[in-house]
């Protein structure tokens, strides 16, 4: 198995002629490593490396991941490599220090372009990446769809904890965004969905309003009649978006669970949601979501308003109604206006739209588990595939939770609560 050489140097050198310099300045973690030795191997040893004679100045550790490639079987040829000039070991060093002193860093929003104008995937890359500068969770959620700090005005929000439609009202700048417009509702049949389209309904009658959901292949047997009867109370069209394929045909092709810190499985959702969204100009509709500020940001009273930039729909206008609304409040506002809530939730489930989310809490496996045998014997198939990998890991966070031992964790409330039993 060959390592393949992607670049060129002003001079050649074998491997085994390359000596360390750094010593210990700079670690590399086991995860790092691997993440670094999968890069080799998929584009290359791409860069030549820097030495002074024979010692390195610059590459140590890509010298390191080869090496332990070689120990298993692979081969490269001679390296690349650039010379830089020093008078002495003293000079070499401090040539080296300058080297990896950080004199700028890495931003969000400088990533996101990079990105875009380079058409390049975040999903193509992500795992074989150490991106230090960047928390990759906040990133990653913005692709999703963060308020626009533009248009805020500097005031500055607070979390609206107990509340109902009159403390969300529309100000008139947010009315003159709706006026005339087509409203689309990114509708997941959750609670602030729910109330995010019973607050549409409630201060835009006249617009024309559609529940656009978004079906992966992986709903519990319950949501579809669920969407009709929600549609028929509020009096609102509804429209099933399709992705290309289900969810379940996504795993299999990855090989592997969706991570918190990637979750791949998004590009499904935006497919559905955003070929449904491009068939109408984007001056003649609002997209409506059903996100909600976090009690993190509340807590440092964020300058923001309820409008979203959508990165890969920038010209397009997406709203939260209630952004400033505290977990209950859409509960509140469904049961004011008498509509249905999914009964999904009285059994202790979360996921609406997605059966087989790793990303669940201990109490709904267990609920699972208890009321649903199907849904939970797909998910241990799943896990047999391609080992545990549930987010909400008691154990040590990091992504690898068992089905087993997050539903034994969650009985316990499962019983204390006031829940709903199928069997």
């Amino acid at each position: 198995m060959r390592i393949d050489i992607t670049c060129q140097g002003s001079n050649y050198k074998p491997i085994n002629e390359l000596e360390d310099f750094q010593g210990a300045l700079k670690s590399i973690d086991k995860k790092s490593m691997e993440k670094l030795q999968r890069s080799i191997l998929k584009h290359g040893f791409s860069f030549p490396v820097m030495v002074w004679g024979s010692k390195i100045m610059d590459g140590h550790h890509r010298i390191r991941a080869v090496r332990e490639l070689l120990d298993r079987g692979y081969v490269i040829d001679d390296i690349p490599v650039v010379e830089i000039h020093a008078e002495d070991e003293a000079e070499a060093g401090r040539k080296l220090l300058a080297l990896n002193s950080q004199y700028a860093g890495m931003t969000e929003q400088g990533l996101h372009d990079f990105l875009e104008t380079k058409e390049i995937d975040i999903d193509d890359i992500m795992e074989d990446l150490n991106l230090p500068d960047i928390n990759i969770d906040d990133f990653l959620k913005n692709l999703d769809g963060d308020p626009d700090p533009d248009k805020n005005g500097g005031e500055k929000t607070e979390l609206i904890k107990d509340g109902s439609l009159s403390d969300l009202a529309p100000s008139n700048a947010e009315r003159k965004t709706f006026e005339g417009k087509k409203v689309i509702i990114e509708f997941s049949g959750g609670k602030d969905s729910s109330a995010s389209a019973a607050w549409c309904k409630y201060f835009f009658p006249d617009n024309e309003i559609v529940l656009n959901y978004a079906d992966l292949g992986a709903d519990y047997v319950s949501m579809p009649k669920f969407l009709h009867e929600f549609a028929e109370d509020i009096g609102l069209s509804l429209v099933v978006s399709r992705s290309g394929q289900s969810i379940h045909n996504m795993f299999m092709g990855k090989g592997d669970w969706p991570r918190f810190s990637h979750p791949y499985c998004h590009n499904l959702l935006h497919q559905a949601l955003d070929g449904y969204l491009r068939t109408y100009n984007p001056a003649d509709v609002v997209v409506v979501r059903g996100g909600r500020m976090s009690e993190k940001a509340a807590a440092s009273k964020v300058n923001t308003d309820r409008f979203l930039q959508i990165s890969r729909n920038k010209e397009y206008v997406y709203f939260q109604p209630l952004y400033f609304a505290g977990k209950g409040v859409g509960e509140t506002i469904i049961e004011a206006q008498g509509l249905p809530l999914w009964p999904g939730y009285s059994y202790g489930l979360q996921r609406t739209c997605c059966r087989i989310c790793p990303g669940q809490r201990p109490v709904t496996y267990a609920s699972i588990r208890r009321n649903f045998p199907d849904v939970w014997q797909e998910l241990m198939w799943l896990q047999d595939r391609f080992g545990p990998g549930c987010w909400n890991d008691p154990v040590n966070n990091q992504g690898q939770g068992e089905l087993v031992y997050l539903a034994d964790k969650g009985e316990s409330e499962l019983a204390a609560g006031d829940y709903a039993t199928m069997y």
